[in-house]
């Protein structure tokens, strides 16, 4: 693991294989006792986790013109964002021959036409939103991988930005618009603390990974959220995941953490990479986020703080977790694996594991 994966993760430890710490049983459980050590600091926290109880929250990248008109799944539910076009997947044509058993070919052969900030479930890194960034599967090869890490499981449900005392940007956003909020994040926090005291004593070293469960639907309970305006994040909330609770990888049910139309602005996406802040120019104006890296260059002013810290950061979108019945808010394990593609974004899929924290 390179010295940024080292400075943004916790580590897991497991224990000598015994009778109490790993079992197989005949409905094929494997239970394991680890151990999460933060890497800058002495605390550590340990915990019991099934293997063989774990929820996919993701939304696979489909083509919905493809999917059987029965099919009442979740999964199989259209998914889109931002106006962008629909996932395109079908069998590849060359002259005469087409990639596909049913037209005689002795494989299957489907090219993809998609963009993953619209198709389903996707992680991103700083990339995308610099110039000439780096790429996520770069990020996370710097890291020494993502792996399965200790994390936190919060649901907040959204309020109206203009009854909640906090903020985005002023000239971009509506009273109406419905939030995520810090006082809604630290209220779900509060809950787990008081049920699981272990986690209050370690927050540290849960809080490097927290998804935040919104139960937000697009259009017609479905998760085609272009046009509806959904809920994101305040500037605050941001800024308390960011620094205050240290979470460097951020997991949502939303189709962005930022505004749908904020006018160029991204204030959450830039709070959460550390990147081209202040939000605010020295008149106090909140310019798209273009108009002041290119200010700010111009002045000499770095945009960027490149330490390992923020280096390693990411966010996850469009997840789709199962209900608080099924999997309750508390710790969890995370493994969140992410396609190996060169660019800002890629298809992921979080798995999320319970676990029991033991004193």
């Amino acid at each position: 693991m390179s010295d940024e994966g080292k400075a943004c993760s916790t580590t897991l430890h497991s224990h000598e294989p015994s009778t109490s710490s790993v079992q197989h049983t005949k409905a094929n459980s494997l239970e394991a006792v680890l151990t999460a050590k933060h890497a800058d600091s002495e605390k550590s926290v340990s915990f019991r986790v099934n293997f063989a109880t774990a929820f996919d929250a993701s939304i696979p990248v489909s083509d919905v013109s493809m999917q059987k008109g029965d099919c009442k799944c979740s999964r199989c539910k259209p998914v889109g964002a931002f106006g962008l076009p629909d996932a395109k997947i079908g069998p590849i044509k060359i002259g005469g021959w087409e990639g596909a058993t049913r037209a005689g070919s002795s494989v299957n052969c489907d090219e993809f036409l998609f963009c993953p900030h619209s198709s389903g479930t996707h992680t991103e890194c700083r990339g995308h939103i610099m110039t000439d960034g780096p790429t996520i599967d770069t990020v996370i090869s710097q890291m020494g991988g993502l792996g399965p890490r200790l994390g936190l499981l919060l649901s907040v449900l959204p309020v109206s930005l203009g009854s909640s005392g906090e903020t985005y940007a002023p000239n971009k956003a509506a009273p109406e618009d419905m939030v995520i909020t810090r006082a809604g994040i630290e209220q779900a926090l509060h809950v787990i603390k008081e049920k699981f005291p272990a986690t209050a004593a370690n927050l540290q070293v849960c809080s490097g990974a927290i998804a935040l469960r919104t139960n937000s639907r697009g259009s017609k309970d479905t998760f085609k959220f272009s046009q509806t305006n959904p809920p994101y994040l305040t500037v605050e909330a941001a800024e308390y995941l960011a620094s205050e609770l240290g979470c460097h990888h951020l997991i949502v049910d939303l189709p962005s953490v930022d505004r749908e139309d904020d006018g160029g602005v991204l204030a959450v996406h830039r709070t959460i990479f550390r990147y081209n802040l202040p939000l605010r120019d020295e008149a106090g104006v909140y310019p798209t986020n273009n108009t002041l890296v290119k200010l700010r260059t111009e002045k000499g002013i770095s945009v960027f703080d490149e330490t390992p810290d923020n280096a390693c950061r990411t966010i996850t979108e469009l997840a789709r977790f199962p209900d608080n019945a099924t999997l309750p808010d508390g710790p969890v394990l995370i493994d969140l694996q992410v396609a190996p593609i060169a660019s800002d974004a890629a298809p992921s899929r979080p798995v999320l594991f319970p676990v029991t924290m033991l004193e």
